[in-house]
C-alpha cells in the first residue's frame, strides 16, 4: 500500500513528480510522503517543491538546496486616514539597503565575526535581548528561532558546518536572497476576524533565506556546481568529509555524497554522519532565521525614526525548507519539508509544543502582485505530516517563464495590482504572475478538506523583489 498522501487531485500532478516521490518512498517501506496543493518541479532541485517526507532516516536529497528559507509576517497599525504613499521612501531605502546577494563583497552591517557566529549557534536571540524587538515575540518564531537548542547529540558549529558554507552565509548576511524572495507591504482586503479596529492594520511579509548556503550539495551526488566550478566544489566536499572519516561505516556512507551514486538513499540519524548533518542543518536554519529577523529590524528602525510608527509586531515566522526531528504518532521521526510550512492542530500543540497556539498560524503568499492568506489550522493537519503549503506554487518553472514572457510585460502585469514595484534583477520575466497558481485555487482545496479558518486576505501595495 502506497504511503503517499495527496492533498490535491492526484490526476492533476505531473507523472514525473509522482515517479520521483515513489522512488523516495521506496528507500524505506515505512516512509510517508504528503503532497501539498502547490507541488511543482524546479530546475536544479532534487525533489518536488511542496512535499513532506517523514522517515526514520535522513534523506538529504529531499529538501530545497537553500535550507532555512522561510517567511516572516509582521503587522503595524496606523490611523485610518494614514497616507500609504509615505511608504515610498521606505521601499526606496530598502531597495538601496538590502541586496539580493552580496556580489561585490560589500560591508552590509556592523556585526562582528563573533556575533555572526552566534547567529549560527543561537539564531536571532540577540535582537530580542538587545531590545530591537520585544522578547515576547520569540514565541512567534518556529522553535523560538533556535533549531539547535533541542537537538540531541549535536556536533559543534565549528565541526559540523563546512567552511565553504560558513563563508557564504556570513558574506550574505543582510541580503534578501535569490529566487522568489521579497519584502511586501499589504493592506487588508477581506477580514474574517469580526474585529472592528479603529485603526488601519497593515502587514509586512519577508520571504528570504541565505543565498547559496547549499548544505544539500555536500550530502548529495551529482548536484554540485557545474562547469568550471564543479571540480573545485567537489574538492571542497572532499576536504570537509576527509576530516570526518572515523570508521568503515562512515566511509561507506560518504560514498553516497559523490558523483556516480544515487540520490535515493538515507542516513541513520544516530550515526556520526547523521549527527553532523542534522547539526549543520540546524545551525544554517538558525542563520537564515536571524537574517530574516535582521531585515525586519531594518524596517522597524526606519518606521520608528522616519514615520513615527512604533508598533511593529511579529505575527509568525517559520521555515519551509528544513530537515529536523519531530514527534510523529508518539515516535521521533525525521521530517523533511521542501516548500512546506509546519502547522499543527490543538492536540499536538498541547502535547508537544507547550500549548503555543502560534503553531496553528499559516501564511500563504501567491504570485508577485497577488494576495496573501493568513489563516489558522482547524482540521486534521496530522494527516498531511503536520505541514501546509508555503505558497500557491508555480505553473511554469523560472526558465520556462523567462522564455515565454518578457521583462516589460511582466513588470506591467505586476503593476496592475500594486502601487509600487521595486526589484533587483535586470530581467523579472521569470516572475510573471501568470507563472503561478491562484490563491483562490489553493484556498478552495484547503477549505474543501476542512483544514483552515481564514483570518485575513491581504493585498499588496508595495513590492520589493530580489
Amino acid at each position: 500500500m502506497s504511503k503517499i498522501n495527496f492533498l490535491k487531485n492526484k490526476n492533476s500532478i505531473e507523472k514525473k513528480i509522482i515517479k520521483d516521490l515513489k522512488n523516495f518512498q521506496k528507500i524505506d517501506k515505512n516512509n510517508k510522503i504528503s503532497v501539498l496543493p502547490d507541488v511543482h518541479l524546479k530546475k536544479g532541485e532534487m525533489s518536488p517543491t511542496g512535499c513532506v517526507l517523514v522517515s526514520s532516516k535522513i534523506t538529504p536529497a529531499f529538501t530545497h538546496l537553500s535550507v532555512g528559507s522561510g517567511i516572516s509576517a509582521w503587522s503595524i497599525e496606523v490611523d485610518k486616514n494614514f497616507n500609504i504613499k509615505k511608504f515610498d521612501s521606505l521601499f526606496k531605502f530598502l531597495k538601496k539597503k538590502i541586496p539580493g546577494s552580496n556580489v561585490g563583497n560589500k560591508k552590509l552591517h556592523n556585526f562582528t565575526e563573533k556575533q555572526l557566529e552566534n547567529f549560527f549557534k543561537f539564531g536571532p536571540l540577540m535582537f530580542f535581548t538587545k531590545k530591537k524587538f520585544s522578547k515576547f515575540f520569540l514565541k512567534n518564531i518556529e522553535n523560538k528561532g533556535n533549531f539547535v537548542k533541542n537537538l540531541k547529540n549535536k556536533i559543534s558549529y565549528e565541526e559540523s558546518v563546512p567552511d565553504y558554507l560558513k563563508k557564504i552565509a556570513k558574506k550574505n548576511f543582510g541580503t534578501m536572497g535569490t529566487g522568489n524572495t521579497f519584502i511586501e507591504l499589504h493592506e487588508i482586503k477581506e477580514d474574517f476576524t469580526n474585529k472592528n479596529l479603529s485603526t488601519k492594520k497593515l502587514f509586512f511579509y519577508i520571504h528570504s533565506g541565505i543565498p547559496e548556503a547549499y548544505l544539500t550539495m555536500f550530502y548529495s551526488p551529482r548536484w554540485g556546481l557545474h562547469g568550471e566550478e564543479f571540480i573545485p566544489f567537489e574538492k571542497e566536499k572532499w576536504n570537509f568529509f576527509s576530516k570526518h572519516i572515523i570508521d568503515k561505516k562512515s566511509i561507506l556512507t560518504k560514498k553516497n555524497f559523490f558523483p556516480e551514486a544515487s540520490k535515493y538513499f538515507g542516513i541513520d540519524p544516530e550515526s556520526y554522519d547523521g549527527k553532523i548533518y542534522l547539526s549543520a542543518m540546524a545551525y544554517i536554519c538558525n542563520m537564515a532565521i536571524a537574517n530574516r529577523i535582521y531585515l525586519a529590524t531594518i524596517i522597524n528602525e526606519y518606521l520608528k525614526k522616519k514615520l513615527n510608527i512604533k508598533n511593529m509586531s511579529l505575527v509568525w515566522d517559520c521555515v519551509h525548507d528544513s530537515i529536523k526531528t519531530e514527534r510523529v504518532n508518539n515516535k521521533l521521526k525525521i521530517v523533511h519539508r521542501h516548500g512546506a510550512s509546519p502547522a499543527y492542530n490543538d492536540d499536538y500543540i498541547k502535547k508537544n509544543l507547550n500549548n503555543n497556539k502560534n503553531y496553528k498560524t499559516i501564511i500563504v503568499p501567491s504570485k508577485p502582485g497577488g494576495d496573501t492568506l493568513i489563516a489558522v489550522i482547524k482540521g486534521n493537519i496530522g494527516k498531511y505530516n503536520n505541514s501546509i503549503c508555503h505558497g500557491t506554487g508555480r505553473l511554469l518553472d523560472r526558465p520556462a517563464a523567462k522564455s515565454k514572457y518578457n521583462h516589460n510585460s511582466t513588470k506591467k502585469k505586476i503593476l496592475e495590482k500594486v502601487d509600487k514595484l521595486y526589484f533587483k534583477m535586470k530581467d523579472i520575466s521569470g516572475e510573471n504572475p501568470n507563472s503561478f497558481r491562484s490563491l483562490e485555487e489553493i484556498i478552495q482545496i484547503l477549505e474543501k478538506n476542512k483544514l483552515i479558518q481564514k483570518q485575513y486576505i491581504t493585498t499588496p501595495k508595495y513590492v520589493l523583489k530580489s
